[in-house]
């Protein structure tokens, strides 16, 4: 079947594929659902007989994402259209492949791999989508016009105004973003909520940071902002023994007790969500069959233990058992679901 659809207890997930239909059909097919499940446009391929597609849509309450994937097209949305149907709203592009280029308020774009692009569906556009080889991959978050919170001049300089995810609250987005689509299928539907609130906070704050517009910004908005740039730099540091709450203060620009605040609202101290961090990574790892050879002592100094008693006591307190026993207890598993025996 061309779609799938996944409810539940799970957050709901709609899953399309043209490769089951026939070559006739897959163009068409792409249109019409593309058009039903986010914005109605108006595609064109120049070899439609060729063309494949795949996509899937997640529903995070706040925000749809949607991950897509496709042979080259042009793409446009012209004022008849939007007379037709216009849901209002801005769909921020992440580029994972191939290049582009619209039109849209009056500019002329390109756009590359790790390019951030906001679209608004209220005004229109026309541009094409590619890639020299292989299909063109973009992620893609649609939310409401009216729910990001800044002021439409602000917002309005940065439709067609393609700017790269690095570092800083951009590269967090983005990352962000990625994991969302990784790990979308374990979450429920109260997660998946909730992480779409967080969602739309980081989007209005890297939109406000393009606009040097921070301030403009709601203070629970700013405040997420905050909390996942400071966690997407300890993320990053996890295997330096030395990370601590004044380089992570300091980094940020704030004082160690405002950092310390900022984690108390979580229910965590700064060393307790570190070490949380490194036992998941370690917990991991160790269950990786690629690494099985690696010793135990290793893999906890990637981590950031450099006390092998240490890791040890806390790995068994945090997953009620010893590294090695965890380690035998994956690859037993591993092997088990291997022969098909439970």
């Amino acid at each position: 079947m061309p779609i799938c659809v996944r409810r539940g207890v799970r957050m709901q997930v709609l899953e399309w594929n043209t490769r089951d239909l026939a070559a006739r059909d897959r163009f068409p097919f792409w249109h019409q659902t593309l058009s039903q499940t986010l914005v109605s446009t108006w595609p064109a391929s120049d070899s439609p007989a060729d063309f494949n597609a795949s996509a899937r849509l997640f529903d995070f309450g706040a925000v749809t994402l949607s991950t897509m994937s496709h042979s080259r097209l042009q793409v446009s949305r012209p004022a008849k259209l939007i007379r037709q149907t216009d849901p209002e709203v801005f769909q921020l592009h992440l580029v994972l492949a191939g290049d582009g280029a619209m039109t849209q308020a009056g500019r002329e774009a390109r756009f590359a791999v790790n390019h951030l692009l906001l679209i608004d569906s209220s005004q229109p556009w026309q541009g094409w989508r590619g890639a020299g080889r292989g299909p063109a991959e973009s992620l893609i978050v649609q939310f409401p016009r009216s729910s990001l919170g800044l002021r439409s001049d602000m917002v309005g300089r940065l439709v067609a105004a393609p700017f790269p995810a690095r570092a800083g609250i951009t590269g967090v987005l983005a990352a962000h973003l990625r994991q969302l689509t990784e790990n979308a299928g374990d979450l429920t539907r109260q997660d998946a909520e909730a992480l779409g609130a967080v969602t739309l906070d980081l989007v209005a704050a890297a939109c406000a940071h393009r606009c040097e517009a921070t301030r403009a910004l709601a203070p629970e908005s700013r405040h997420q902002a905050l909390l996942s740039l400071i966690h997407h730099f300890i993320r990053q540091r996890l295997g330096d023994p030395d990370l601590n709450a004044e380089m992570i203060a300091a980094a940020h620009g704030i004082s160690v007790r405002h950092l310390y605040k900022i984690f108390q609202e979580q229910g965590l101290s700064v060393a307790g969500w570190i070490r949380r961090c490194r036992l998941e990574g370690c917990h991991r790892d160790l269950a990786d069959p690629l690494l099985r050879a690696r010793p135990i002592q290793t893999i906890a100094a990637r981590w950031g233990f450099s006390d092998a008693a240490t890791f040890s006591r806390n790995f068994r307190a945090a997953f009620g058992m010893s590294p090695r026993d965890h380690r035998h207890q994956a690859a037993d598993d591993a092997w088990r679901e291997g022969t098909g025996l439970d």
